[in-house]
C-alpha cells in the first residue's frame, strides 16, 4: 500500500493509525522532521515516557498550540510504531515508554 500521494503542489502522507483505519495526511517534510526528531530523542535518551516526549517538543518547536502540537506528534509516535522503528510498553500504572526496536537500534539508517 502507498501511503505518499500529491496534494497541490507539496508531497503528502498519509499516517498508519490502526488496522483498517485510515490516519491523518501531513506533509511529507513536517512528517519527516518529527519523525527524526523522535527517533534522534530516542537514541539520546532511551527509554522516554510520552509525557517526556511531548516536553521535549515544546521545547524544540514552541508552545504557541501544545494540544496541535500534541497531536501531531502522537500521531506520528503511532505511525512510526506500526512501521515497527519504536516500541512501547506499559508498567503497570499505564505509563507508556518508548524505546527503540533492536532492528532500528543496530541500523539507524533504517528509520530513512
Amino acid at each position: 500500500m502507498n501511503f505518499t500521494h500529491m496534494k497541490s503542489t507539496s508531497s503528502w502522507i498519509t499516517l498508519y493509525r490502526d488496522k483498517d483505519r485510515r490516519g491523518s495526511d501531513i506533509q511529507w517534510a513536517k512528517y519527516e522532521s518529527l519523525r527524526d526528531f523522535i527517533l534522534s530523542k530516542l537514541r539520546h535518551d532511551e527509554p522516554l515516557t510520552v509525557s517526556q516526549l511531548l516536553d521535549l517538543s515544546f521545547e524544540q518547536f514552541g508552545q504557541e498550540d501544545r494540544n496541535s502540537l500534541s497531536r501531531i506528534i502522537l500521531a506520528v509516535k503511532r505511525d512510526i510504531e506500526i512501521r515497527g522503528l519504536i516500541k512501547v510498553r506499559f508498567d503497570l500504572h499505564r505509563n507508556q515508554y518508548i524505546t527503540l526496536t533492536k532492528k532500528n537500534r543496530l541500523s539507524p539508517e533504517l528509520s530513512n
